[in-house]
């Protein structure tokens, strides 16, 4: 994955989260969940025959990739916390 797809991708799952309405316990949530972002990737890979049932493997590699990966948790963090630009 180059960095423009990382990019995009930090920025879908922190989409995803905004539209979930997650947004505000992000930091927690990520607090409590940084410290398993390795096993929880290596669980969504194990677990992938059976996942692909209700996502495609790319998604499932990609979001692996992200939770195995601290700068990308951090990405999505501070994208969270920083409030959407107004147009003018």
């Amino acid at each position: 994955m180059d960095g423009v797809q990382r990019v995009q991708l930090i920025d879908q799952w922190a989409a995803r989260l905004e539209r979930w309405g997650l947004a505000p316990a992000t930091p927690a949530l990520f607090q409590v969940l940084r410290p398993f972002g390795f096993l929880g990737s290596q669980a969504l890979l194990f677990g992938q025959p059976v996942l692909s049932l209700f996502a495609n493997d790319q998604a499932i590699q990609e979001l692996s990739a992200l939770l195995d990966d601290e700068d990308a948790l951090d990405l999505i963090e501070r994208r969270l916390q920083t409030p959407p630009k107004s147009e003018t």
